[in-house]
């Protein structure tokens, strides 16, 4: 299994390195804007504030009430976890899917892997395991990249924070990249994967907004991504959303187990 795992980490470490470098760009950015925008009167951005609607703020999935850019946190769950971030987080996971099984079987590359001494189940462990450590890696590197950044700007920022927004950030893409796992293991077009996952993750947020827009639709957020990631509890006020740990963690077991049994069964075709 390890030379399997190691080989998936290895072909994968330029665009692992690519997304880090992308990341840690905007967060450098924002870091280093943060003193101009810390100097404006708070009593200016409450007023802009204001002047929008509040069907604004649901749809950009923040409160207004929360938004103070004379602190680092604030701003930066504005800027960079609550969009940057997350679309990072979706794309790297999605693309690490693909390469773990639906990629070999497009280039037909598939029958060399098959054709190993190993099992089907310990084939696929090895590549989930792989594909979810580079994504851990990279969550925490590009979270706790803001420390040296802040020190070289000189800001102060509650470290504390960063652990929160981390796991959080982790347990949603570890989610959306079992379930990419399971259609990889379905699918043999890349690109099927792709717009089936992104299709899900965008219904999802079309429903979260939904259910903010109107109370009768407002049971809908419990079956989106985007209600149980909130940058703005996780990094603002280091705190989880109730249930979000059990509801991640039941889409990451149910799914990497159905994604597991379905390459363990199906007939490959090259």
């Amino acid at each position: 299994m390890f030379p399997i795992f190691w080989r998936f980490i290895r072909d994968k470490k330029y665009i692992f390195v690519g997304y880090l470098i992308g990341s840690v760009a905007f967060l450098e950015m924002y870091v280093a804007l943060f003193p101009s925008f810390s100097k404006i009167a708070q009593e200016k951005i409450n007023l802009l504030m204001q002047s929008y609607p509040k069907e604004i703020w649901t749809v950009m999935g923040l409160d207004p009430a929360k938004l103070s850019f004379g602190h680092i946190e604030s701003f930066v769950a504005t800027e960079q976890y609550s969009f940057i971030w997350p679309i990072l987080l979706i794309i790297l996971a999605i693309s690490l899917a693909n390469a773990a099984i639906v990629s070999d079987i497009e280039k037909g590359t598939i029958e060399l892997i098959l054709a190993q001494p190993i099992s089907r189940l310990k084939i696929y462990l090895s590549r989930y395991l792989a594909g979810a450590t580079i994504l851990t890696v990279f969550v925490f590197s590009s979270v706790y990249a803001i420390i040296p950044l802040t020190k070289i700007h000189h800001v102060l920022i509650h470290y504390q924070n960063n652990l929160t927004i981390a796991i959080s950030g982790l347990l949603l893409s570890l989610s959306i990249y079992s379930i990419a796992m399971f259609a990889s293991s379905i699918f043999s077009d890349k690109g099927k994967v792709s717009f089936l996952i992104a299709g899900l993750v965008i219904l999802t947020y079309v429903l979260n907004i939904l259910a903010g827009l109107k109370d009768a639709l407002k049971d809908l957020k419990y079956v989106s991504f985007f209600h149980y990631y909130s940058a703005m509890a996780n990094f603002v006020d280091n705190q989880f959303i109730a249930y979000s740990f059990w509801f991640f963690m039941g889409l990451i077991l149910v799914f990497s187990l159905l994604g597991a049994l379905w390459f363990n069964r199906r007939d490959i075709i090259v």
